[in-house]
């Protein structure tokens, strides 16, 4: 259980911290204070952590040689997203206090960043936010005190089930997720409302919000929901979250699928290999109005439907864990004395973060080795990313952040985006961001003290960088020097090694015509087929990827069949990769376009588009079997 701090810090202490670089991370460090290490809250004041005092390297040891960067320039672009200052959209008041350097964001497959953000000037004084190349949207504003608070007022948004939005978490475990539709997951404190506190969801499709979970609802286990966590989403709606069931600490795991809401894991459950779950959820953090929210270890959902977790089991294998799950069952991928790539066995680990290939990666506590590293893979194909002592660029890694559920650091190339501290041979410590590239190689995309590519310098950096497909760093930190914005949330593409060439039947801008579909029925697939006849440079940056494909309306159904890789140079072979389906609910027509969002660096801003379109028709089966009209 974390303790609570009653410490009020200013906007100006804030600003302050983003500029010299003093604001805490939640981190594992060397040297850091023997007790303790921090996370600040929405609210200025810091929850403290336990810290293991600083781990020596064992006799012997040495770091993996080739951990330095690669020689490629690390960012061929850079937009900042969203920063300190910036004025909210028309119809709003105000300017966001973006307080970037502790205020992480998940980033779509779009370049869309999720996040929260506190607004001067306004009486709807904070917000839930999507960012991205078409400027700063509102997805839900609230009023009063921060989440936790107990302070609420009237001014926010309405809420589904009745009451407005009050207070959002700002803390790096209550960060919304985003998926490729532009949907956001959220947590909200509410006011005059049935249930105090709840897990939403904004379907942008819609252009509504859904309520996911709330606190005195009735649980699935059985009995009520006394604590609601945060969750995960995939790019089909679906959402993984923790919650406590009767006034228990510690926390399960629950689905929300088709409206549905559901276990998935709980304490007590049967683990594979014999033994039972005895914890899931582990933390539970205090908040000033006497509450209690489960924030972690957060579970990854991916967009084949498989679910990722840590779990301690008794009873049969004495052991802890990282778990992965297809549709309920459980599989081990890691247990504690497992043995590390690169030396030494597993202490504990942290959130698995998951991607759409199955892998995953996760921060480890690790006995006879460095200490602590980050590892991603999957069984038999696991690897070091980066750990305590690695030599990087002229320094040492000093220290490294957690992982953390939804802060989605992995991409489904087996990139993987990392924030560490550098020890350089001057003594002097510099917090970095660095993109572990899938062959092993590593680029320093950010430094704190030098240049920013938009100009100014990095002051302090955010804990928890997020990876999309598309190889775009969400890093955020102070600026320094930047006109106009103190802080910033930046997205950095970060420089391949080669490229793909995207080609395919029908070619994009095509139209897909189902004709007339019987109203209530699903269409015959019509599908798009794809090759990388251009493809250059080494692999993987060479190879085809598709990163999204989707509808702008929910009558027309994408199946992606293919992701690929496709090598460069692989023709088509007659199979569609991509199938899309007409169901229509009603009789007329009805139009759509498909967006397709690939790792091909000359597509069009916003990816390509293929116009869809179908007849909702009378279904006349019925007449079909012998039955007429009467006279």
């Amino acid at each position: 259980m974390k303790a609570r701090h009653s410490i009020r810090l200013g906007a100006g202490w804030l600003l302050a911290c983003a500029l010299s670089g003093a604001a805490a991370q939640t981190v594992r460090q060397h040297d850091g204070p023997a007790g303790s290490v921090t996370d600040l809250r929405a609210d200025g004041t810091r929850a403290v952590l336990p810290a293991r005092r600083p781990v020596p390297l064992p006799a012997g040891w040495t770091a993996p040689a080739g951990a330095a960067p690669a020689g490629a320039p690390p960012v061929c672009a850079a937009t900042s997203a969203a920063w300190h200052g910036q004025a909210l959209p028309a119809g709003e008041s105000g300017t966001l206090i973006a307080a970037a350097f502790m205020r992480s964001t998940t980033i779509d497959n779009r370049g869309r960043i999720a996040f929260y953000a506190q607004v001067d000037g306004a009486a709807r004084n904070q917000g839930i936010f999507l960012a991205g190349p078409s400027g700063l949207e509102v997805v839900a504003m609230g009023c009063g005190g921060p989440a936790g608070s107990g302070v609420t007022s009237d001014c926010g948004d309405l809420a589904p089930g009745g009451g407005r939005f009050a207070g959002f978490f700002g803390e790096t475990w209550g960060t919304p997720d985003v998926n490729d539709a532009g949907d956001v997951l959220f947590m909200a404190d509410l006011h005059d409302a049935p249930h105090p506190r709840g897990l939403f969801l904004y379907q942008a499709g819609a252009a509504r919000f859904v309520r996911i979970a709330a606190v005195g609802e009735p649980s699935p286990l059985g009995g009520t929901l006394t604590a609601i966590g945060p969750g995960s989403l995939n790019n089909a709606g679906d959402v993984v979250l923790l919650a406590a069931t009767d006034g228990q600490l510690r926390s399960d795991v629950l689905i929300w699928r088709d409206g549905v809401l559901s276990k998935y894991v709980a304490v007590g459950d049967p683990a594979p290999g014999g033994g039972q779950f005895v914890t899931i959820g582990t933390e539970s953090w205090g908040l000033a109005d006497g509450s209690q929210v489960p924030g972690g270890p957060v579970p990854a959902i991916n967009d084949r439907g498989q679910v990722a977790f840590r779990g301690e089991v008794t009873g049969g294998l004495a052991s802890g864990g990282v778990f992965v799950s297809d549709h309920g069952t459980h599989h081990w991928l890691v247990k504690r004395g497992d043995p590390v790539p690169g030396g030494g066995t597993y202490l504990d680990m942290q959130a698995p973060i998951l991607n759409n290939a199955g892998e995953v990666a996760f921060y480890a506590d690790i006995a006879d080795g460095p200490g602590a590293a980050w590892v991603t893979g999957k069984p038999g194909q696991w690897r070091r990313a980066l750990a305590f002592y690695d030599p990087i660029d002229t320094g040492q890694v000093w220290s490294l952040a957690f992982s953390r559920n939804p802060l989605a650091a992995l991409n489904d190339q087996g990139d993987l985006l990392l924030t560490t501290t550098i020890l350089r041979s001057d003594a002097s410590e510099r917090g970095a961001i660095v993109l572990s590239r899938a062959d092993g190689s590593m680029r320093l995309l950010a430094e704190q003290a030098q240049p920013t590519p938009l100009g100014g310098s990095w002051g302090s950096l955010d804990g928890w960088p997020t990876l999309n497909n598309q190889r775009q760093a969400r890093v955020s930190g102070g600026t320094p020097g930047l006109p106009g914005q103190a802080t910033t949330h930046a997205i950095l593409e970060a420089c391949g090694t080669g490229a793909p060439v995207l080609a395919a039947a029908p070619a994009p801008g095509s139209v897909l015509a189902f004709g007339a579909v019987p109203a209530g029925s699903l269409s015959a697939p019509l599908g798009i087929d794809l090759s990388n006849p251009g493809g250059s440079g080494s692999a993987p940056d060479s190879e085809l990827r598709v990163n999204h494909a989707l509808s702008d309306d929910p009558a027309f159904v994408v199946q992606i069949v293919e992701r690929g890789p496709f090598a460069a140079g692989a023709a088509a072979d007659g199979q569609a990769d991509i199938e899309v389906r007409c169901a229509p609910d009603g009789i007329g027509p009805v139009s759509g376009e498909l967006t397709l969002l690939t790792n091909d660096p000359a597509q069009p801003a916003g990816g390509y588009r293929y116009p869809l379109s179908c007849e909702g028709s009378a279904d006349d089966t019925l007449f079909a079997d012998g039955f007429e009209a009467a006279d």
